[in-house]
Parts: structure tokens; sequence; C-alpha cells
């Protein structure tokens, strides 16, 4: 706490940094929970995400999120499944999902948790003469499973945003 001595000595300092502060524009990033209908998994965008509806051959009717950050991007799609999945079959989608986005060099984990059965793949492509490493989640539920995608440039990976992002799936 400054004395009133010290504080009537810097007052007008002050008043120009309030007025500067009021003439810089207010960026509002309001988090964004994503819940589909029939998907058991939330996961929250750092503002709002583009929703649409797809259809993938392998899967049927699916509902996507994608969101762009400065420097990365983030996206969330869920589909419906007919009870648990099997791993031979989990591992078969992970890989046409791989091939679809192009990555390579992928690398493949296995685990499960309260999130049951997860395929976590991490690999690279070049967009545009840029290199680029993305990641791919997918937890596998008793009635649904969402997969998790982000990138960023590889010099910038993994950003605060994805790490976030990822971090943000709750069941």
């Amino acid at each position: 706490m400054h004395s009133d001595a010290v504080c009537s000595n810097r007052m007008g300092s002050h008043v120009v940094l309030i007025a500067i502060l009021t003439m810089v524009p207010v960026l509002s990033t309001a988090d964004t929970k994503f819940n589909p209908t029939g998907c058991e998994y939330t996961i929250t965008f750092p503002g709002a995400p583009e929703i649409k509806n797809l259809y993938a051959q392998s899967v049927g009717e699916v509902e996507s999120a994608s969101y762009y950050g400065k420097d990365y991007f983030v996206k969330g799609e869920c589909a419906p499944m007919q009870g648990p999945i099997k791993r031979d079959l989990a591992r078969k989608l992970m890989d046409q999902y791989v091939i679809q986005n192009g990555l390579q060099y992928a690398v493949y984990e296995f685990s499960e948790d309260s999130l049951g059965y997860t395929i976590k793949v991490r690999g690279n492509k070049t967009i545009d003469t840029t290199p680029g490493t993305f990641v791919i989640v997918t937890h596998f539920g008793d009635r649904s499973f969402i997969t998790l995608y982000a990138g960023a440039p590889s010099v910038n990976y993994p950003t605060g945003g994805i790490l976030s992002f990822l971090r943000s799936c709750h069941r």
C-alpha cells in the first residue's frame, strides 16, 4: 500500500495508465462445453467451436466440434456405440483415423482408466511446407466414444491450449 503522499505524486501517471487501459479492448475467451446427445463424455473448448454433423463410413453419424487458436487447433468428435468396443476393433478404427488424417511416423499408446479404454497416437505431417505435430486421443466408453484431435506447428507443440483441451475430457 502506498501512502497518500506517494499516491498523490504519482496520480498523473495513474490517470494516464487508466486512460490507456480503458482504450484497450478486452478479449473474452469463455470456455464452451461440448457434450453431444448420446455421448457419455464432455470436453471443454477455450472458446465457441464450429459444430458440424458428419457421416463417417466406419461409425455412422458423428457430431464434430473444431476450434482454431492462434497457433494450434483442437477438434472433438463423439459417436454412439452398441456396448463396449472390442480392443482389436478399436485399434482398427484408430488406424483408419490416422491414415485418413495423413499422419506419418505414428506412435501408439494404450491405457485404461476412469475414461475407459484409451488409445493415444502422436504423429507428424507437413502442411504448406510447415512441419506439424498432431495427437489423437480416443476414449472408448460403454455406449459411445470420443476422439480428441489436436495439432500445431512442430516448433510450438504442445501448446498450452492443446494440453488444456486434452485434460478437459470428463465422463
